[in-house]
């Protein structure tokens, strides 16, 4: 008896810490997390996101619904001093009555850090080169073309295509470190990697 009330009523959780991401997965093993609502699904996964976890730099990136079974999935990510926090997410999805079926994802909490500098940015531009190509790297003189249209920093390198980077927030160990997130376009001119 005891069993079969455990596992009507699990829920999964996996706690909160504040030098690490904020990994949780809820699930229930019987039924929906909470009772239905006829609110939007936005709104039913805002107030439930926030009774969950504050989680500072939340926003809705994506909202979505499955056609055939009539799910709203909610895709939250996180960004602080104005810059997007790389791996960062949380999901919540709602059934058609309005019910939140699952959550889950891994956020983390404000960094102590400063965002990336870019004093160095060249640097940074160079070792994303040579990832994708050490051996052109090394050849290819590096130059700074001005900005994209969304305020990323453009450069060019002879014998590769064009890289392009954009500060964010990377997570190692848990602690979010400031870095920079290029996308280089190899020597094809084809193929992109970020």
């Amino acid at each position: 008896m005891i069993l079969r009330r455990w596992t009507t009523v699990l829920a999964i959780s996996i706690g909160i810490s504040s030098a690490a991401p904020i990994p949780r997965h809820l699930i229930r093993t019987s039924g929906a997390l909470t009772e239905s609502s006829p609110r939007a699904p936005r709104e039913i996964g805002d107030q439930f996101t926030a009774a969950q976890m504050d989680a500072p730099g939340l926003y809705l990136a994506k909202e979505y619904k499955t056609a055939h079974n009539g799910v709203t999935h909610l895709v939250y990510r996180q960004r602080f001093q104005g810059i997007e926090i790389h791996l960062s997410e949380w999901r919540v999805n709602i059934d058609s009555d309005g019910r939140v079926i699952n959550a889950g994802g891994s956020l983390f909490q404000a960094p102590s850090a400063r965002p990336a500098s870019a004093a160095r940015l060249a640097e940074a531009a160079r070792a994303a080169l040579a990832a994708v190509n050490p051996i052109l790297a090394r050849e290819a003189t590096l130059r700074r073309s001005g900005m994209t249209g969304r305020g990323d920093a453009r450069f060019l390198a002879d014998g590769m295509g064009e890289l392009t980077g954009r500060p964010v927030w990377y997570p190692i160990r848990g602690v979010l470190q400031p870095a920079w997130n290029f996308v280089v376009t190899d020597a094809d001119g084809i193929t992109t990697y970020d």
